[in-house]
């Protein structure tokens, strides 16, 4: 720990004592803290159920998901028109495949 008269540095939190995260970041955790009451926040691109002490990685599928940033509670990606899944990586027609542009269907 350390006194500091300005914002503690990165990996630290605290006022005016300055302490270290201690943030897990082998368990998906952000390497920095909440620099108010220090606790530890997912790295980006990950979520972390209710509950649980991991941050998991989103995987959004490329194709069918809107972005790579998924809810931070559930993990569900922003999926395109008719995709579905967690990870936006099926159709909710059987027939149907995804596509840059959603989900399309397939000529039988």
């Amino acid at each position: 720990m350390f006194l500091v008269e300005k914002p503690c540095p990165q990996g630290w939190w605290g006022s005016p004592v300055c302490g270290p995260c201690n943030c897990e970041t082998n368990r998906g955790f952000h390497k920095d803290c909440n620099k108010t009451t220090g606790e530890c926040r997912c790295k980006e691109n990950h979520y972390r159920p209710e509950g649980e002490d991991t941050c998991y990685p989103c995987e959004c599928f490329s194709l069918g998901s809107e972005s790579r940033t998924c809810d931070v509670i559930t993990g569900q990606c922003p999926c395109k028109g008719g995709v579905i899944g967690r990870q936006c990586n099926r159709c909710d027609n059987p027939f149907a495949e995804v596509t840059p542009t959603g989900c399309e269907g397939m000529c039988i």
